[in-house]
């Protein structure tokens, strides 16, 4: 990944940054660089068989592998299904609020109803879908249960 490096040395990505060139001294003739980061979006492009969806993050519940593909719950109960592996659609999300739970199962922290202790234990999502957490996973699930509630 290309990597943009001001004056004091300080890289910063170009995919999460852009710059803006303003002329602070206008005697000098000196430009200087603004660094300026990018909020995280709200909606996110789908890659879907027929083209591109585009859905508010807020409304996923979770993602499901499905071998190269992944299949996104959303919380009207509709399933998007979407040609990314669940790590890139992961990557593209971009948010915390989204936690592996599981090797083929990704869920939106905000939208969980209750946990079920066990072994690996489950969780039970807003719209009803009752979804494992590995108990490889588990550990991992409750220290982000901790951070968010």
């Amino acid at each position: 990944m290309d990597a943009l490096k001001s004056s004091q040395s300080k890289n910063y990505p170009l995919s999460l940054v852009y710059t803006r060139q303003s002329n602070l001294n206008n005697n000098a003739g000196v430009a200087k660089r603004k660094i300026f980061r990018r909020s995280l979006p709200e909606k996110i492009a789908l890659p879907t068989m027929d083209g591109i969806q585009f859905e508010d993050i807020r409304n996923i519940v979770c993602l499901e592998a499905q071998g190269n593909y992944t299949f996104i719950h959303l919380i009207t109960g509709k399933k998007i299904l979407v040609c990314k592996t669940l790590r890139d659609t992961e990557d593209s999300i971009r948010s915390d609020a989204f936690v592996r739970i599981h090797r083929s199962h990704t869920i939106n922290m905000h939208l969980i109803v209750r946990y079920i202790k066990g072994k690996g234990g489950y969780v039970i999502m807003e719209n009803g879908a009752s979804i494992n957490v590995s108990a490889g996973r588990k550990q991992e699930f409750l220290e982000a249960v901790n951070h968010f509630f």
